[in-house]
């Protein structure tokens, strides 16, 4: 696979040089801009232009980093390309902001898109006739896609401009299928992951909602009653002559004044914490609660499949295994687990079997890298990831499944004791005012007599 070397600029608009292994120019330049980066100029070396008519012997593959014996020869010092970690949004491109999408939108637009893109409609007309039915806050960002598109731009590069409505596993999982010609298998492969996020979200609102509910009627319900105990007390002190609804009524609504506003400042404390909480400030801490105990398990299954169906479709479609792996791991939903990943993928070196890159990764099962070393000596990568995707599949049904019901427990067993401390707190409050009323009638009665 040949060489080339290039010239690019980095987000940052800092001038990048290094050498890349490509199949074409095209696949670099897809590699480069996977990776962050602004192709300037790409050309294949002349030492390699000339070194192309002689006749080279293959080289066996090498196995695994992980199970080779450490060699005691200084490294041959080879030329790297200069990658940054993977960014989705093309390099210097200026986003546009927007209020938070939502989960449901997003998966139908999704699911919409590979329904357009396989009936053979182009690109452009596909996404301006989704534009024309899609939810106003989608609306202008498919307009803008279809007039990128239909100009030979990426739709990755388009949609990444609206960060707030496509998140980066999103950009990622669309820029690997446009480098390897999979779009519709990859946007309704992540709709289907967009609608599992949504359940484990329906759950955790509605576990907040109700948290919330209790909060608000609590002020609200120890109004009722200490209204309740004033109008006795008042009735008491009338000889029992007041209308009993108009001094309820009156006795409730004077505890209101106090008791109302309380609720209404709680309510107001929730609503901004669930505005706040989908903001961007808070992603890398909603990324870190995916990784807690009830979930980690689900965040690294579902990180595996996609990296393995990913690289499995890029290697198929002849992608060099260096710029398939790094498009693979953009597809990672988890934004920690995808940096990491990245991280680990930047210290591959040219021409170094993948098995050694997987096997290299902490995010991957050790015996991954067996299996694609296998296919590397049979000559069948692909299969072996596609062997290696179903299998992650399965996995990840199995954790989501197993998510779902421990995420039951752990919020709503909380939620119960809540409920009993709050109600418990709303009796002895009725009950305490009556022992007081009638105790002090009681002494009233006894100082009376003596």
């Amino acid at each position: 696979m040949p060489f080339f070397q290039y010239s690019a600029t980095d987000k940052a608009g800092r001038q990048v040089n290094g050498t890349l292994q490509a199949a074409s120019p095209d696949a670099a330049v897809q590699a480069l801009r996977g990776a962050g980066l602004t192709t300037v100029d790409i050309r294949a070396p002349k030492k390699q232009i000339a070194l192309a008519q002689t006749p080279r012997t293959a080289t066996p593959v090498p196995p695994p980093s992980r199970i080779a014996e450490p060699s005691t020869r200084a490294p041959i010092q080879r030329p790297r390309p200069q990658f940054h970690p993977i960014t989705v949004a093309a390099a210097q491109q200026e986003t546009v902001k927007t209020r938070p999408g939502s989960d449901k939108d997003l998966y139908f637009l999704l699911t919409q898109l590979g329904d357009f893109y396989r009936t053979g409609i182009s690109p452009s007309q596909a996404l301006m006739h989704l534009a024309d039915r899609s939810p106003d806050l989608y609306r202008q960002s498919l307009k803008y896609a279809s007039a990128k598109v239909g100009e030979g731009g990426s739709l990755a590069d388009a949609l990444a401009k609206y960060p707030n409505l496509y998140p980066e596993h999103v950009i990622g999982c669309i820029r690997a299928g446009e480098a390897a010609g999979f779009v519709p298998d990859a946007v309704s492969r992540m709709a289907a992951t967009v609608l599992s996020a949504r359940r484990i979200g329906v759950k955790t609102l509605i576990f907040f909602l109700m948290a919330a509910s209790m909060a608000v009627i609590t002020p609200l319900s120890l109004g009722v009653i200490n209204g309740s105990l004033d109008s006795i007390k008042a009735q008491d002190a009338a000889g029992g002559s007041l209308p009993v609804a108009g001094t309820i009524s009156f006795a409730i609504a004077q505890q209101m004044k106090l008791m109302a506003p309380l609720a209404l400042l709680i309510a107001a404390a929730f609503w901004a914490f669930l505005w706040y909480w989908k903001q961007a400030p808070l992603r890398r801490l909603r990324h870190s609660l995916g990784l807690t105990p009830p979930l980690r398990r689900r965040a690294q299954t579902e990180a595996m499949q996609w990296v393995s169906w990913s690289l499995s479709m890029a290697t198929r479609a002849g992608l060099n295994h260096q710029a398939a792996y790094l498009l693979a791991l953009q597809s990672i939903p988890n934004l920690h687990l995808r940096e990491r990943a990245v991280k680990e993928a930047m210290q591959a070196k040219e021409n170094e079997p993948l098995s050694i890159a997987i096997g290299r990764s902490t995010l991957l099962p050790p015996e991954y890298a067996d299996i694609v070393h296998n296919g590397e000596l049979a000559g069948n990568v692909p299969g072996a990831l596609e062997n290696i995707g179903n299998a992650a599949q399965a996995d990840f049904e199995g954790s989501d499944r197993s998510a779902s019901a421990i995420l039951m427990v752990v919020l709503y067993i909380p939620l119960g004791l809540l409920t009993l401390i709050l109600a418990a707190y709303l009796m002895t409050s009725w009950y305490k005012g009556i022992v007081d009323w009638g105790l002090k009638d009681s002494m009233s009665c006894f100082w009376h007599d003596f």
